[in-house]
């Protein structure tokens, strides 16, 4: 039938009683399908009355948007609903919707409150009347919420024609900002209906649910996730997940790519950090002032001799001085920059000697102690000895 919504909601983790919560919402003249998909739950997710299934558990990472991809090539109905797990709609914003639903309209709803567990009923007033405000600035609101409503519609035809939902956006944040802007670049209507919906609270909220290096990862990803964004914003570039999406296999390697790179950078880091270690302890046993390190002399910490290095980087250039009768406003200019850039590259070179003291001594102090490792700047640094 025409005008019908085929509502995705994809999950990993999460208690039965908030997705029942969800999915009764939904239920309306204008829902044609709810899909739920299971990404790798443990226990699996059963099924719940009046509503499909998919199950996917070949993938340890959370992908939201290869979940909602899964859930779009299995959709048989002309509009697409996607919908977080956590999320109570209103009867009067699927009224609406159902209003401003056309081949040419994007939907989503920036009127989210939150509301306690414990406060979730079978009256939608009541719940209202319980929750609160998503961010606890009003302006911070208005701003940061914009397209993260936790429900977005738009026509199946379009989410396909531009290579749906970007798998590459794994873990937490950014999937419904881009869909949102891809939805302007194309042209499509944008229609905020500010009918407010709720959001069911959770104890552990994003990159919480993680621990260990994987979080560290997500991390990182959600860093280097908000400067492709912001550069994709930008420049309003189109891209899609290259040809392949909703397969069953994501499609989500550019930032993994760059988090192996990393990862290899790290160990070279480490490694790099042992030898230098080594070398130091070295030194310090046989009561050297100094030792060399990848050709360059690395002094322990003489503060005599540091003092008189500071103080010769600090000296002028003795060179003949240049006329300045004849030097134009643009040659000073540049004068001034490279001036300038001279002590940002002093200034830093002598806070990285700083470090490098304030660390030979740590390192010195850990191993007069007897220790097996030792926190330097937030980090734990292992011994090597020998």
């Amino acid at each position: 039938m025409q005008g019908l919504i085929s509502f995705i909601i994809p999950v990993k983790n999460r208690d039965e009683e908030r997705i029942k919560n969800c999915v009764n919402s939904l239920r309306g003249n204008n829902t044609g399908e709810i899909i739920i998909v299971d990404y790798g739950s443990e226990p699996r997710i059963s099924n719940i009355e009046g509503t499909k299934l998919i199950r996917y558990n070949k993938n340890k990472i959370w992908n939201k948007a290869h979940a909602i991809n899964l859930g779009i090539r299995a959709a048989k109905y002309d509009y697409i609903g996607t919908v977080d797990c956590d999320m109570i709609i209103s009867k009067d914003f699927m009224d609406r919707a159902k209003e401003h639903i056309s081949e040419n309209s994007f939907i989503y709803s920036i009127n989210v409150r939150r509301v306690n567990q414990e406060d979730v009923s079978d009256s939608f007033k009541d719940m209202l009347s319980k929750s609160f405000l998503w961010n606890n600035s009003i302006g911070r609101y208005s701003i940061i919420h914009n397209a993260n409503g936790g429900i977005q519609i738009y026509p199946k035809r379009w989410i396909t024609r531009i290579g749906g939902v970007d798998e590459c956006l794994i873990y937490w944040g950014g999937m419904d900002n881009d869909v949102f802007e891809r939805a302007i670049i194309n042209g499509l209507i944008t229609v905020n209906i500010n009918a407010p919906l709720l959001h069911q609270e959770h104890e552990l909220k994003k990159e919480a649910n993680l621990s260990g290096t994987e979080k560290i990862i997500a991390v990182k990803i959600k860093i280097e996730k908000s400067k492709y964004l912001e550069e994709v914003f930008r420049d309003r570039k189109y891209i899609r997940n290259d040809g392949c999406w909703g397969m069953d296999k994501p499609n989500q390697k550019r930032f993994l790519k760059t988090q192996e790179e990393q990862k290899k950078a790290e160990i070279k880091e480490k490694k790099e950090l042992e030898r230098y270690n080594k070398a130091l302890m070295r030194a310090a046993s046989a009561g050297k002032k100094f030792f060399i390190f990848k050709g360059e002399k690395t002094f322990i910490f003489n503060n005599k001799e540091k003092k008189k290095l500071e103080k010769i980087q600090k000296l002028p250039n003795k060179k003949a001085p240049i006329e300045i009768k004849n030097i134009t406003k643009e040659d000073k200019s540049v004068r001034n920059r490279n001036l300038k850039e001279i002590k940002r590259l002093a200034k830093e070179k002598r806070l990285a000697e700083k470090k490098k003291n304030k660390y030979n001594k740590a390192f010195i102090n850990a191993v007069k102690k007897g220790k097996k490792s030792f926190i330097f700047e937030g980090k734990k640094v292992e011994l090597f000895h020998g």
